[in-house]
């Protein structure tokens, strides 16, 4: 489990969870903002995390620094088969918004519930989607891409390894016949990608297309 400290109070921090509780902890010189790994708590220890809760949820409201980071967003992350779709993670590596890139996109995203999931599972079922809608075929090979973006670039690179494992589970699950292919970018990729109307993994591609081409220079992005 996840969290981020939004509160110290000399010798302990408050911690907003990944599942929105609030857990006190020993302060080991974190800094607001930061963001730690938690074990699992114990029942008895639950019960002192809803106390403390009760005493430090008017402040951390008040402050807005717990809203903030839940909102804010940390990753960004496309998914293109043919419908092109992009999504806004937070700290927490879940949703808080998924948009269509295009027509396609549009006709998956009207079907699809993600906001708050973790992306994870949003591109699960991002994917069971396209292939209920019929864009993969039986009789031919497609293609699945990830490209996710983040400030922290190993950030960025351990979620597309994670997403790819995921991704492959889904196509494995459904008997889906498509290569999955990830890969991490930079913040500029992404506002490249974003001037041309495309995701970063489709314009990926369609460089892959124009060095391929007898004259590359002839092709047009």
């Amino acid at each position: 489990m996840k969290g981020v400290i939004v509160e110290i109070r000399n010798d302990y921090a408050a911690i907003l969870s990944d599942n929105g509780s609030i857990i006190k902890i020993k302060n080991n010189n974190y800094q607001i903002g930061e963001e730690i790994q938690m074990k699992n708590t114990t029942k008895k220890a639950k019960k002192k995390i809803y106390v403390l809760a009760a005493s430090v949820a008017a402040t951390i409201l008040i402050a807005g620094t717990g809203v903030y980071a839940y909102t804010t967003p940390y990753s960004y992350v496309s998914l293109d088969v043919n419908p092109s779709i992009e999504y806004k993670v937070n700290i927490f590596d879940r949703v808080i918004e998924a948009s269509d890139v295009n027509d396609d996109g549009a006709d998956i995203i009207i079907n699809l519930d993600v906001k708050n999931k973790t992306i994870d599972n949003a591109i699960k079922d991002t994917i069971t989607e396209i292939n209920e809608q019929g864009y993969f075929k039986e009789d031919e090979s497609g293609g699945v891409v990830i490209a996710t973006s983040c400030d922290d670039s190993e950030k960025a690179e351990e979620l597309a390894s994670e997403l790819k494992e995921k991704a492959e589970a889904v196509i494995t699950e459904k008997s889906i016949t498509a290569e999955i292919e990830v890969l991490s970018v930079g913040k500029e990729r992404v506002l490249e990608a974003k001037e041309l109307g495309v995701t970063p993994g489709k314009l990926n591609l369609v460089e892959k297309l124009q060095k391929s081409a007898a004259n590359p220079e002839d092709v047009s992005i």
